[in-house]
């Protein structure tokens, strides 16, 4: 589900999220939100998208069970499934951190951030048809220890990928571009956008630009402390690849691309290829520091023309163009093929990332 004129619906009890949910008509994208006291209200779009226009589903679908839904409306569910209310069972999150699922009963790991265990063995004892669960946020939720549990993740992983193949093909227009996978550094840096519910990462924008700063360097450094002594490290040959070379410049296809930025080199800057996906404007004041020190920054805005067959997706279901939808998602997928990627604390969008860079450096390496 994407929305358009507010943030995405965040985290409410189970029960106020779903009755804010069932206002959302069938076939009618446009809907109003008023605040409580019916003041202040905004008209809002969203559409449904389904997973099959974005993701592999091949692997998903020998293993799971998928029913469409064209609404929120719990009856109209409930006669797809063909079944009763009375043979549903509800796992109802009030707050945040609420149930913790775990697959092994004799597991000893503890509850930490969350409130209440469930055992999901208990669960599959029970003779409802339906299970409702609430709010299934953050990578602990679940806990895996049984063997089939990690196996089943891991292919889930691996297989559960983007494969929509006009944003392929953008992606590897721009990644070439830049000098090919791995040849690059990908950084995602949330600064914070125009709603609230980015207030933390807005005050964290210029420690979110520090750290990167210092995280580069670092590794540039252990780069050049290593690598011209027969002793690189992991770090230093991943680094390596992305250095603009006077070489790589001679070599590359893309030579007009870089000369404008490596005639910025100085003893001040490092003369590493950065692509920058993140949320902001390249003219925003916490980028200045980020810029000045590596000149070779590439962000999406640099490649309008490349994302202009984005325009041509609509949604079949409704047909809304899905351009302003998936546009991040392009910014994602090209700054997770760099050979390092560096991303945001409590980002769900770096998490993604870098789970995707993980995959590229294991099937490749």
């Amino acid at each position: 589900m994407f929305f358009n004129g507010i943030p995405p619906f965040g985290m409410a009890p189970f029960d106020q999220l779903s009755q804010r949910l069932s206002q959302l008509k069938p076939n009618q994208n446009n809907f109003t939100e008023c605040d409580l006291e019916g003041k202040h209200c905004i008209t809002a779009n969203y559409t449904l998208y389904h997973w099959e226009e974005l993701m592999s589903m091949k692997w998903v679908k020998q293993h799971v069970k998928i029913v469409h839904r064209t609404d929120f409306f719990d009856k109209n569910f409930l006669n797809i499934l063909n079944i009763k209310e009375q043979e549903v069972y509800y796992t109802k999150c009030d707050v945040r951190y609420h149930h913790r699922y775990y697959d092994y009963l004799n597991s000893t790991i503890g509850l930490d951030e969350f409130e209440k265990r469930v055992d999901l063995a208990k669960l599959k004892s029970r003779k409802e048809k339906l299970f409702y669960f609430g709010s299934l946020y953050s990578i602990r939720r679940v806990v895996r220890e049984l063997p089939e549990s990690k196996e089943f993740w891991s292919k889930l992983s691996r297989e559960f990928i983007p494969d929509n193949p006009i944003i392929i093909k953008i992606v590897n227009n721009i990644v070439k571009k830049i000098g090919g996978e791995r040849n690059f550094l990908g950084i995602h840096a949330r600064l914070g956008n125009e709603f609230r519910t980015d207030d933390n990462f807005r005050g964290a924008a210029n420690k979110t630009i520090e750290s990167f700063i210092l995280k580069i360097s670092n590794d540039y450094r252990e780069y050049e402390n290593t690598f011209n002594y027969g002793k690189s490290t992991e770090v230093a040959k991943q680094i390596r690849q992305t250095i603009l070379t006077s070489t790589k410049l001679i070599e590359t296809n893309e030579t007009s691309f870089f000369e404008q930025c490596s005639s910025k080199f100085t003893n001040d800057t490092l003369p590493i290829i950065i692509f920058l996906a993140t949320d902001a404007k390249r003219t925003h004041k916490s980028l200045k520091i980020f810029l000045e020190k590596f000149p070779c920054i590439f962000m999406l805005e640099d490649f309008e023309e490349d994302c202009k067959p984005l325009n041509s997706l609509e949604n079949p279901l409704d047909n809304v163009n899905m351009y302003k939808h998936l546009i991040p998602l392009i910014d994602l997928m090209v700054t997770s093929q760099g050979s390092r990627f560096y991303g945001t604390p409590s980002s769900t969008f770096s998490l993604y990332a870098m789970r995707l860079n993980n995959l590229l450096n294991t099937f490749d390496s």
